[in-house]
């Protein structure tokens, strides 16, 4: 819906935000109320996932070294302590302002991952095909279960915030978008993995399957405690870019206006500021709610929906009845997806404040 609003305002590119503002102010009258606080909703649930990514970085690398520092190490402290001394870590990594830096981080990144993968399949199939015999194949709690599954698949495959983000600072941002583009293939690789990982992973582990698939490894092999380096440090490398969203986001859309007075030096310093403030809020947020599952869980659950299914639901309706090309069926489809998006965001997100509420009584 973005591509379309661009080509209709004659500009090459367009925040998600504004193109909302666009789309419900030449949309039908029901819509037309949601002019003004469209792009401060939009902003709120799109900074609100990217700052729930961060969250959850900064679980899983505390979970981490907490599981080798007391296997290895005998030293056993509170992940909750462990979640600050990774705050500390990532404090300077976070102060890295062009995206164009943080690409190579990315990248770095992403040959860590495809090591790391390769050995988690190594065990997965060391000992041959994983037996179908003793799994649960049916949760005992199928609601329960349900929701927190579709929080975390939402978490998975929805990084809106990254894609505009990556979309609007690319040279030739038309081959992100083609059918054969870089969003597409990048798509079809990460839930192509997802499925084989998950579904395999299952079978190896069943039930004791844990929050994260490299905290089923075992402790006393350098192969295992190897890849657990190696995913620590893609998860380090690569919360910069996920943090680079909301600090975007609140820079641009409501902090800059009201410093563009300040000297150069004073921007600057209110810019590191931002950044520090914003990396803290994920690190008291993860130590609030230390449940790595969980927090995927209500951080997909909650956000995605909304920005991934309400919205551009929304914005088909305004701009198809705009130009007068609104069929029966595509407002069917839309308004059933509104509802669904609705309807799943508020249940996953109740669900899971449900199961944290019982976790930490």
């Amino acid at each position: 819906m973005q591509h379309h609003i661009c080509k209709r305002q004659g500009v090459p590119q367009i925040e998600y935000s504004d193109a909302m503002k666009i789309a419900v102010r030449n949309g039908p009258h029901c819509f037309k109320w949601l002019t003004k606080p469209s792009p401060y909703i939009v902003d709120f649930f799109v900074s609100a996932y990217q700052l729930g990514i961060c969250c959850a970085y900064v679980g899983f690398i505390a979970g981490t070294v907490k599981q080798m520092a007391e296997f290895y190490w005998d030293i056993h402290l509170d992940i909750r302590i462990w979640m600050l001394i990774v705050g500390v870590v990532i404090t300077p990594l976070n102060q890295i302002r062009n995206l164009h830096y943080l690409s190579p981080l990315s990248a770095a990144g992403d040959f860590l991952l495809i090591g790391g993968l390769v050995i988690i399949y190594y065990f997965i199939f060391e000992e041959g095909m994983p037996s179908f015999e003793g799994k649960d194949w049916v949760s005992d709690r199928p609601f329960t279960g349900f929701a927190l599954f579709f929080g975390t698949i939402m978490y998975s495959v929805q990084t809106i915030g990254v894609i505009v983000a990556l979309e609007n600072d690319m040279k030739t941002p038309a081959d992100y978008r083609k059918p054969a583009g870089v969003f597409n293939v990048g798509m079809v690789i990460i839930t192509l993995g997802y499925l084989f990982t998950g579904f395999f992973g299952y079978l190896k582990w069943g039930n004791t399957t844990q929050a994260t698939i490299t905290w089923n490894l075992p402790n006393n092999n350098a192969l295992t405690e190897c890849i657990k380096v190696m995913f620590a440090v893609l998860i380090l490398l690569t919360y910069p870019l996920q943090c680079y969203v909301p600090i975007e986001i609140m820079w641009q859309n409501y902090i800059r206006t009201h410093v563009r007075k300040a000297s150069p030096g004073m921007q600057s310093f209110y810019s590191t500021l931002l950044r520090a403030l914003i990396l803290w809020a994920t690190v008291i947020l993860s130590i609030t709610v230390p449940f790595l599952d969980l927090l995927i869980s209500i951080v997909g659950g909650f956000c995605l929906p909304t920005v991934g299914i309400t919205f551009p639901a929304i914005m088909e309706i305004c701009i198809f009845h705009n130009e007068g090309k609104l069929s029966s069926l595509m407002l069917g489809k839309n308004i059933c997806l509104m509802i669904f998006g609705v309807f799943s965001c508020v249940l996953s997100t109740f669900v899971c404040l449900l199961e944290i509420y019982d976790k930490v009584k």
